[in-house]
Parts: C-alpha cells; sequence; structure tokens
C-alpha cells in the first residue's frame, strides 16, 4: 500500500495513539515508517481517561491517533435485527455524542491534529442477498452509523477520519481482519491491515507536514491520447469512451478532479504547437482544454528547462511540483536535473495510468476551500493580466488601468481555511513562515489583544480571493503572507499600512514586525525596512523591526484602492 511516487521525505512530529484495540504493534509499524517521529501509545480500553486527561506520554502531540474498533462501542450492531432501525440508531446518536464530548475535552486542553478510525461495515449479514429489500436493513444501519460517523468528523476542528472501510475494502474484508489475533491480543487487523493503515498514516502526517502538491505539469503524446499528433493527425489518436481510447480519458478524468480541486495544470510536451492545440481545441473526447491550462511549453526544448521555467512563471516551488510523462527517459531525466520536482513512476500499459495518479497521495488536500475551485480560473485571468501589461507603456500605467480593489477584513469562521492554507502553503512572501493547524489559527485569533487579518482583492480582469494574511498580538506583527499571484502590484503594502493604521486607532504608539529567515524567503528579509521600520534586534534566528505609530505612515499607492465593507478592520 506504499505510494509509487518517486520521493523520500523526512517529517518531525510527535504522534500519540489510544484506543480500544491493541496499540503496539501499530506503533512499532508506525515507527519503521517514520523512524524520525516520536512514537507514543496508551493502554489498550483505556482511551477515554487518556484523552480526557491527557494521562502519561499523550501530551503536546502533533498529531493525536484514535485507533477505534466501533463494534465493541456499539456491540448492539452485532444483535440487531430487521425492524430494530430505530433503536439503534438511538444507540449510534449516544455513543457519539460520548465520544464527542471526550474528544472536545482533549482538544480542550491539545491543538494536536486528530485522526479517528472509521467504522467498518461488516460483508456479511444473516438476511443475506435480501437485505436491501428489508425495511430496516443492515446496509441501512450501517449507512446511518457512516454518516454519523463523517457529522462528528465535520463538527470538530482539525478532527480527520481514517477511512478504515475503504482500506479494509481495497485488500478485501476477509484479508483485513485476523479473527484468531482479535481473541488473543485484542487486535483485529491483519498484518496486511495494519500495514496498509500506517501508510495511510505516513500520508497523512507528509500532506499535514509538507502540505499537498500544487501544480502538475503534463506531457501529451502517449499521456493525455495514445498516439504521436505530428504522425497521426487529430483523428487517429486513442481517446475514446471505449476500447484502448477510453484508458487515456479515464486518465485525463481523474486529472480533471485534481483540477477542480485547485491542483494547477501544465503542459510540457515535445511537439508541434500547433498540432498539440488542435487536439486540445477540437477533439471532441478531449477533457483537458486550453481554458484549464495555466502554463504552456509546447516545443523541442529540454524539458527539465522547461519546467524551470514553468516554475518561475506560475511563480511556484520546484517541490510544488509532479511530473507525469509516459517516457522512463524523460522522467529519469527531470529526477536527475530537478530532484526537488516529484515524478509520478508510470506503468507501461496505460490501462493502468488512471489507477497509478489514483493512488498517489500527494495530492490529498487537507481542506478544500472556495478558492480552491476557482484557481484555475485566477491563473487565466492572470495570462490577460500579462498580455495587458505587455501592451503598456510601463509597469506604473498598466496597474493604474487594472482598477485594483482590495478588502481589509478581520478573518471570520468563512475566511479561516483559508488563512490557515495561505500560512501553510506560501514559502517566499512570508515572513516568519511558521505554519498553523486550523485549531492553533482559532486558538490565536481569540486570544486576548490578537486580530487576524485578510486581504481580498480583485481588479477589472477579475477576482484573486483572499491573497494576504497577517496574525497580530499586542503590538507585534507576528507572521505576515502574500501569494505569490500578486507579486509586483504592491499591495502587501497596502495591507500593511491598514494594519499599522488599525493598531496606531488601538493606542499602540511602537509597533513591531518580526522576519524569521527560511530557505526560500529572503526575498522578504527588508520588506519591514522598505515600509519604515528599523531595525531593533538580530540573532541568528530572527531580526525584530520597529516603527513609530505617532510619526507619518508611507502612502499606500494610488492604484489601489481600498474598498469600505460592514465587517472591514476599523
Amino acid at each position: 500500500m506504499r505510494s509509487n511516487c518517486s520521493y523520500v521525505i523526512i517529517i518531525l512530529m510527535k504522534i500519540g495513539l489510544c484506543g480500544n484495540i491493541e496499540l503496539e504493534s501499530i506503533a512499532l509499524l508506525l515507527d519503521s515508517y517514520m523512524p524520525e517521529n516520536e512514537i507514543v501509545f496508551g493502554r489498550q480500553n483505556c482511551y477515554e481517561e487518556e484523552l480526557q486527561n491527557r494521562i502519561g506520554d499523550l501530551r503536546n502531540l502533533d498529531l493525536c491517533i484514535i485507533a477505534l474498533d466501533w463494534r465493541k462501542i456499539i456491540p448492539e450492531l452485532a444483535t440487531c435485527s430487521p425492524g430494530e432501525m430505530q433503536k439503534v440508531s438511538d444507540i449510534i446518536r449516544e455513543r457519539i455524542v460520548i465520544i464527542k464530548s471526550m474528544i472536545e475535552k482533549f482538544r480542550s486542553a491539545e491543538n494536536s491534529r486528530i485522526l479517528i478510525f472509521s467504522p467498518v461495515s461488516d460483508p456479511y449479514c444473516s438476511s443475506g442477498f435480501i437485505d436491501r429489500l428489508l425495511p430496516s436493513a443492515y446496509f441501512e444501519i450501517n449507512s446511518f452509523l457512516q454518516q454519523s460517523f463523517n457529522t462528528l468528523c465535520r463538527s470538530i476542528t482539525d478532527l480527520y477520519p481514517l477511512d478504515i472501510d475503504a482500506l479494509s475494502s481495497r485488500i478485501g474484508k476477509d484479508h483485513a481482519f485476523d479473527p484468531g489475533k482479535e481473541y488473543s491480543t485484542g487486535q483485529p487487523f491483519s498484518s496486511e491491515m495494519i500495514d496498509s493503515i500506517c501508510s495511510c498514516i505516513h500520508s497523512v502526517c507528509l500532506q499535514l507536514k509538507k502540505y499537498p502538491l500544487k501544480c502538475l505539469v503534463l506531457d501529451l503524446d502517449n499521456t493525455l491520447w495514445g498516439g504521436i499528433i505530428g504522425e497521426s493527425g487529430v483523428g487517429n489518436i486513442l481517446l475514446d469512451d471505449s476500447g484502448p481510447g477510453k484508458a487515456y480519458r479515464d486518465f485525463q478524468s481523474e486529472i480533471v478532479k485534481l483540477y477542480k480541486q485547485g491542483i494547477i495544470l501544465a503542459i510540457c510536451s515535445k511537439n508541434n504547437t500547433c498540432d498539440a492545440m488542435e487536439v486540445l481545441e477540437s477533439h471532441e473526447k478531449m477533457l483537458i482544454r486550453p481554458q484549464m491550462i495555466s502554463c504552456y511549453r509546447i516545443n523541442w526544448d529540454d524539458k527539465p528547462q522547461n519546467i524551470l521555467q514553468i516554475s518561475e512563471e506560475l511563480r511556484i516551488g520546484l517541490d510544488s511540483m509532479m511530473f507525469i510523462d509516459d517516457n522512463p527517459s524523460e522522467r529519469e531525466a527531470v529526477r536527475k536535473a530537478l530532484p526537488e520536482v516529484e515524478v509520478l513512476e508510470m506503468p507501461e500499459n496505460p490501462a493502468f495510468f488512471a489507477i497509478a495518479l489514483k493512488r498517489c497521495t500527494r495530492f490529498w488536500p487537507v481542506e478544500i476551500t472556495s478558492d480552491d475551485s476557482r484557481k484555475g480560473e485566477f491563473f487565466q485571468k492572470e495570462l490577460l493580466r500579462k498580455r495587458s501589461m505587455e501592451l503598456a507603456a510601463n509597469l506604473e500605467e498598466f496597474l493604474f488601468k487594472s482598477e485594483i480593489k482590495a478588502k481589509i477584513l478581520s478573518v471570520d469562521q468563512n475566511s479561516l481555511p483559508r488563512v490557515v492554507q495561505l500560512f501553510n502553503k506560501t514559502n517566499q512572501f512570508n515572513l516568519t513562515t511558521r505554519r498553523y493547524s486550523l485549531s492553533e489559527l482559532e486558538s490565536l485569533r481569540n486570544e486576548a489583544g490578537n486580530h487576524l487579518f485578510c486581504m481580498e482583492l480583485c481588479d477589472k480582469f477579475g477576482e484573486y480571493g483572499i491573497i494576504a494574511a497577517a496574525l497580530v498580538r499586542g503590538r507585534t506583527i507576528d507572521s505576515f503572507v502574500l501569494s505569490c499571484r500578486v507579486f509586483g502590484k504592491q499591495v502587501e503594502k497596502a495591507f500593511l499600512l491598514r494594519i499599522l493604521e488599525f493598531m496606531k486607532k488601538s493606542g499602540i504608539k511602537e509597533a513591531e514586525g518580526i522576519y524569521i529567515p527560511g530557505l526560500k524567503n529572503s526575498m522578504v528579509k527588508d520588506f519591514f525596512k522598505n515600509n519604515g521600520f528599523s531595525q531593533k534586534s538580530k540573532d541568528m534566528e530572527l531580526t525584530v523591526w520597529g516603527i513609530d505609530l505617532q510619526c507619518d505612515l508611507q502612502k499606500i499607492p494610488d492604484w489601489i484602492s481600498i474598498q469600505p465593507v460592514s465587517d472591514e478592520i476599523p
């Protein structure tokens, strides 16, 4: 069950396990998957006390795993019969409330993310093949339990489901469980299933610490369609709803799913531009269309060099990209020249292309925001901006004509997920590179004296969405980030100045800003200096900048209009 993506990444976390099953075997295998992490575990069947009272090592965790066998929590599932749907449903609600209360008590003392095992449906039932015909079928009872579990996960910040039901279905439920082991040790899962669980936990940890990839760089010939367009012509490539061409269409379907989750698509193909664009624009079976592509490199140049250019044009790091190409020599060339870029190992048979992409976990989102679903649209608008800028006499003229409008707001529950995403995904324009879970940022936002701000932006070409965020703690700008999509417009200056105006009106006489050097944020080391701050102190870890708010502040650039709204910062 290990992913087939070509990467090796070290992640450092303290992970705690508790639950009502045997835990040591899971902890030992997890340690082999992630030896750099600290793995601690509680006692079997003591999870309620351990969570509510944070007993032993289950404190100061980065991730808490609650390993539950729901058959033990709701034993009535084993003996229910047709007609008892209402009775069992009431029991499920009652037990879910207990579990929720227990987790909320743990959450009140810990900001760690939580991963909880889902219920597993029994593949066998006494009513056999007529079960779904019955008015209170076992199938309906199990569906109600799964829905109740999903509602539980949605109701608590940073509580994530570990889909044990799906994992067991992939390997076959007859192979996922070991009754002999369960009766002797309390561990219901087979060795194969435990490996599958630990592999999935490892993938989740990777996403939480490194964050999902942002961009998929795609080859064309024999990747998105079968055949070489320059030789075969549009009418002879393999791409259809049936037959061999269906493999390529199914592969495109998986790519479209990722696009709708906010993954940026780019093309990197050795081809004639006209031939390639003809397929993208006119082939009736194409699912991926030009309006979905944010960047093109269709030429006969070296692919690693083209990928570098794509990275620069999209303003994203190489370590945020994955390259997909059917040609093993091209994949190897990218691996060697650009080791930061992740390369999907493609099977020789295109029938397995879609499965290879499905199995790759590096695009698993930690959350999906409304801005994610519109990311392709944002980048298409950016292409229009670039063309317009090329026609303008100078940058300032272009910016004035762009009609840039900004809203600066206090972060609320609706904008909080996007702000968390900005702090965690932004590397270059990030003054401290501090990362936050949703629960951590929510807790900081609610602390007395703290303020969490964000900026929305639009211009005559379209909306950018939320593109900046800042955490102010007392008189200190503790974190400040800006999306790479708006570099060069000086909107960060407008954002900072409005925050300083707010602090001044709040009675603060001197404000401070913090810069912590990271691997990729050297571009902002003089950000505070360039906006009127003076250096107060500096050491190897951070630089503290200060500004006298009793003096006049710099002016917001004339081409940026700050739009008043009801919930704007005062």
